[in-house]
């Protein structure tokens, strides 16, 4: 890959905290993107995470999602969902899942 975009959604925290969890986000992804190649940027938005992702793929002219997939049980991912799956559910993009610790 010679470019992308690295998305992150604030869906969590109390309302008050929302302003300080979009600070701690973007410093997140600027430490991720010191250790990447390329032309990378990032975006932090506040809402669901799956429909953010789609809807910044779509909106980017992406031809990509790529997504870490945490290790939840299998009961949890079952009843809950996660955001890996209702992306790869959703997606009409190409999505390739990265399983992470």
């Amino acid at each position: 890959m010679e470019d992308g975009l690295l998305v992150h959604s604030v869906d969590y925290g109390r309302v008050e905290d929302l302003e300080h969890n979009i600070q701690i986000a973007k410093q997140n992804l600027e430490k991720s993107l010191r250790g990447i190649k390329g032309s990378f940027g990032y975006e932090v938005l506040v809402g669901a995470a799956s429909q953010a992702i789609i809807g910044t793929a779509i909106a980017k002219r992406s031809t990509l999602v790529v997504i870490g997939k945490k290790g939840r049980s299998f009961i949890k991912d079952l009843l809950l969902g996660s955001t890996a799956e209702r992306v790869m559910r959703d997606s009409k993009l190409p999505v390739l899942l990265i399983p992470c610790d």
